[in-house]
């Protein structure tokens, strides 16, 4: 029988978990090589186009959520589902990245940090050439830049990683769990200018830093 696995954790913490997850199915674990894996399994009638929807990927993450309240977690993409032999094949093989990776990254949390210029514009949409329109950019990219740098720089961070977003930049923190409040506090005092869009949001597991950079 197929499962849907949601996410991976140490063997050794005794977690509580819902006891229903997505489509109403039973939530289980599997313990192989010192990890636990959480996972649903699905019943052979039941169709591959009813888990992805809205409702049950909101239903996916509620699982992940009550169990990364309470430990670190390295969750699945939604869905992944396979087979009992292969998930046990899949913990054996990967055993030691994810003991490793679990350990590191224990009692972390990830914090984000969205920064944009809020809606999309062009040159027609602001009447100027495009060369303005590109030297426009160009210093509103500086200013995220900068803006993202005094975020770094305002709270008690492990790690830190931005990319480009549509709109502008996405920063992430690595911070320690009993850090949040303080992070949030230090965040909230930075200066932004009033053009600027800023989102706070957090905590999450943190899966932008599974891999050391």
């Amino acid at each position: 029988m197929p499962v849907l696995a949601y996410c991976v954790t140490t063997a050794e913490v005794a977690l509580k978990v819902a006891q229903t997850g997505v489509a109403g199915m039973t939530v289980e674990s599997v313990d192989e090589s010192a990890l636990r894996c959480f996972v649903s399994r699905r019943e052979s009638e039941l169709p591959m186009s009813s888990l992805a929807t809205r409702e049950e990927a909101l239903a996916f993450h509620s699982v992940l959520q009550e169990l990364f309240r309470q430990t670190t977690i390295i969750p699945f993409r939604f869905p992944t589902l396979l087979a009992d032999e292969a998930l046990s094949a899949h913990l054996r093989e990967h055993a030691g990245q994810y003991r490793d990776t679990l350990a590191r990254l224990k009692n972390m949390v990830q914090m984000e940090i969205h920064l944009g210029f809020g809606v999309a514009e062009s040159p027609e949409s602001l009447n100027v050439s495009g060369t303005q329109y590109l030297r426009r950019r160009q210093g509103q990219r500086r200013e995220l830049e900068e803006l993202a740098e005094r975020f770094r720089e305002a709270g008690a961070i492990r790690s830190w990683r931005k990319r480009d977003s549509a709109r502008g930049v996405r920063c992430f923190a690595l911070v320690q769990r009993e850090g949040i409040a303080d992070f949030q506090r230090q965040a909230a005092g930075v200066t932004v200018g009033s053009e600027i869009g800023v989102r706070v949001t957090g905590p999450w597991p943190p899966t932008e830093f599974l891999k050391e950079k």
